[in-house]
């Protein structure tokens, strides 16, 4: 079970990173530390152009991220699902 305070405290990083964005290592952090994660990452990634960018990674191998970004990304298998789906849709059911 989730601790209430731990919740408010984690929302309040984020907020406050969104605001500040040298505050995104430490929100990132605690993210992954709360969901029991072994690193954490903040990305962005234009499916149309399939193409994305690394903000922030904490405890990531140094040696995926960009790779990732550089060349597998032209093959990742939602990009066409992204497109065509309306926001709050998922996809077809599994």
């Amino acid at each position: 079970m989730f601790d209430e305070e731990q919740v408010s405290h984690l929302i309040d990083d984020i907020y406050d990173a969104a605001l500040d964005a040298a505050l995104w290592p430490r929100a990132l952090e605690r993210i992954y530390g709360f969901v029991g994660g072994s690193a954490a990452g903040l990305h962005v990634r234009d499916t149309a152009r399939r193409t994305g960018q690394i903000f922030y990674e904490i405890a990531t191998d140094p040696g995926c991220g960009k790779p990732h970004f550089e060349k597998y990304i032209k093959f990742y298998p939602l990009s066409k699902a992204y497109l065509v789906l309306e926001v709050g849709e998922s996809g077809p059911p599994a």
